[in-house]
């Protein structure tokens, strides 16, 4: 149950920082490229072609290669306005 905690503040367990590491360090490099160019999670929502909350809920867990080499690819794609 206490297994997958990992982050320890002077012996103190904080669980909502266990879960706020673990869901942020998923798929970094999109999110990265997506902040590097000032560039929102609807923008690329809308170039896929779903809905914003589907965007958050793909990069929950770890991509594929392939999966994040397409969604880079998607990200290029967008026009900066």
């Amino acid at each position: 149950m206490y297994n997958d905690i990992v982050v320890y503040y002077d012996g103190v367990v904080n669980r909502k920082e266990v879960n706020k590491v673990k869901k942020l360090t998923a798929n970094m490099e999109i999110r990265e490229e997506l902040k590097n160019r000032k560039l929102s999670f609807f923008d690329l929502a809308e170039k896929l072609g779903v809905c914003e909350q589907t965007v958050f809920r793909m990069l929950r867990k770890e991509l594929s290669a392939e999966e994040k080499a397409d969604l880079m690819t998607k990200i290029n794609e967008i026009e900066v306005y």
